[in-house]
């Protein structure tokens, strides 16, 4: 059997394993390129890969984020510890 070179959106979905409604509540700039072929939605195989890439990126800068700031807070608590201790 030959791989698909673009798939349908409901076949995207599956491929990725979210529902269509799934797809259709993502931001506009959060979804693959689409091409259309007549009236059909297509995604290619490459505009597949470019978006998960872009969503492996964000998901790793968003708990690069989250860490930073996780570490803030670690670091003002034992800076208050701190600060009472000196009382």
């Amino acid at each position: 059997m030959t791989e698909k070179l673009a798939l349908s959106i409901p076949d995207f979905c599956e491929a990725h394993s979210f529902s269509r409604s799934g797809y259709y509540n993502l931001p506009h700039d959060q979804r693959p390129r689409e091409m259309r072929v007549g009236k059909r939605v297509l995604i290619t195989q490459e505009a597949a890969a470019e978006w998960r890439a872009a969503m492996e990126a964000q998901t790793a800068a968003e708990l690069a984020t989250a860490k930073d700031h996780d570490d803030d807070i670690l670091d003002s608590d034992e800076e208050d510890e701190e600060a009472a201790g000196a009382i």
